[in-house]
């Protein structure tokens, strides 16, 4: 019972920790980390300040399918084992 309270404890103390965390860096955060390829590709013009944001959604993590159709079409040897293949993506934002 101890050691359960003290578990849930720290989830508590991640979930705050998460929820303050923003869920993207702030644009001049970004120009100054990212790498010197981008701002020439993606830089400010005629003041409009724009990045990439890219999305990867190829990995995520499935339970087994009961059927033998859905695991062989699920099945990714990279991940080693079954996965949703929703695409990758690059969206240019403002």
């Amino acid at each position: 019972r101890y050691l359960r309270a003290i578990h849930h404890h720290k989830l508590s103390v991640e979930r705050k920790a998460q929820s303050r965390w923003p869920k993207y860096a702030p644009y001049e955060e970004d120009m100054q980390l990212r790498k010197q390829k981008w701002n020439a590709k993606y830089g400010e013009r005629n003041i409009v300040k724009t990045r990439p944001v890219m999305w990867d959604m190829a990995g995520i993590k499935s339970y087994t399918f009961s059927t033998g159709e859905l695991q062989r079409v699920t099945y990714s040897k990279y991940y080693n084992g079954n996965c949703m293949k929703g695409g990758i993506f690059c969206q240019l934002c403002d």
